[in-house]
C-alpha cells in the first residue's frame, strides 16, 4: 500500500514517528511531505536521519493552493472558525481573541459588531460559508500531484490550526476518490483549535473523550471516527 501523508510542520514529525516506522516495517510506502514555510524554522536534521532507518519512506515538500481563490478560501476558514467559537458557551472567550486575530483587519473589524457576531453565528450564514468551501474545487496542481503519486491513502493533519494548508490534500483526495484519514495531533485540537472544513472519511482520535467532541463540537458523523489510541506516546511505551 502507498500511503501518502501531509503533515503542516517538520516540527509534528514526533507526533507520527511510531506509525511511519510500523507503516514502514509492514512493507508499506510512504511519500511524508511538509509544508515548506510552516517547517522553515525547524531543524529537520533528526527528520532526514530518521527516514533513513524507516524503509520505504520518501520525504519531500508539500504543494500550496495557488491562484485567486486562494485568500477568498482562507478567509472563509478563518471566519468560520471565529463563527464557531462566538456559537460556543464551553470554551474561555481566550481562544475567541486568538482566532480572531488571524483574520483580516477588516473582517476583524467587522466581527467586533455586535450585528455582525449575531448574523455570522446564523444556520443561514453557517451554511452560507460552507457553501463557499463546496463550490471551490480542489487545487488543480495538488490534484495533478495525487494522480501521478497515485496513493492507496491520504493521510493529512492537523488540518484545523490556522491557515491549514494540509487540509488541500484531503480536499483533492475526496475530488478524486481517493480514502482520507485525519489522525488528531494533540491531546486539546478539537476543542481549542478550529474547524475541520473539508471532512476526512475517517478521523482517528486519541480515546472515547475526542470521539465524543469530533460529534457533538464538529458535527462529524459517529461513523467516521475512530478511536486509534495516542501515537505521540508511543515512544514511552
Amino acid at each position: 500500500m502507498h500511503v501518502l501523508f501531509a503533515g503542516r510542520s517538520t516540527a509534528h514529525f514526533t507526533y507520527y514517528e511510531s506509525v511511519l516506522t510500523a507503516l514502514g516495517g509492514a512493507g508499506h510506502r510512504v511519500t511524508l511531505l511538509f509544508d515548506r514555510e510552516w517547517s522553515r524554522e525547524h531543524d529537520d536534521t533528526h527528520i532526514r536521519k530518521q527516514a533513513k532507518e524507516i524503509p520505504g519512506l520518501a520525504i519531500g515538500w508539500a504543494s500550496r493552493r495557488r491562484g485567486l481563490s486562494r485568500r477568498l478560501l482562507f478567509h472563509v476558514r478563518e471566519l468560520r472558525t471565529v463563527a464557531w467559537y462566538l456559537s460556543r458557551t464551553d470554551q474561555s472567550p481566550f481562544y475567541l481573541r486568538r482566532w480572531k486575530h488571524y483574520l483580516p483587519p477588516l473582517m476583524r473589524r467587522a466581527v467586533d459588531s455586535p450585528i455582525v457576531r449575531g448574523l455570522v453565528t446564523t444556520s443561514p450564514a453557517q451554511a452560507l460559508l460552507a457553501s463557499i468551501e463546496r463550490l471551490i474545487p480542489a487545487d488543480r496542481t495538488i490534484r495533478i500531484e495525487l494522480e501521478r503519486l497515485a496513493p492507496d491513502v491520504v493521510v493529512a493533519s492537523p488540518v484545523n490550526m490556522r491557515f491549514s494548508e494540509e487540509v488541500e490534500y484531503v480536499k483533492a483526495a475526496r475530488a478524486l476518490g481517493i480514502p482520507s484519514l485525519v489522525p488528531v495531533l494533540s491531546w486539546d485540537n478539537l476543542t481549542t483549535k478550529g474547524l475541520f472544513h473539508v471532512e476526512p472519511d475517517v478521523l482517528a482520535v486519541w480515546h472515547e473523550t475526542q470521539r465524543q467532541e469530533a460529534v457533538t463540537l464538529h458535527g462529524l458523523p459517529e461513523s467516521r471516527v475512530v478511536v486509534t489510541g495516542a501515537p505521540f506516546f508511543d515512544k514511552w511505551f
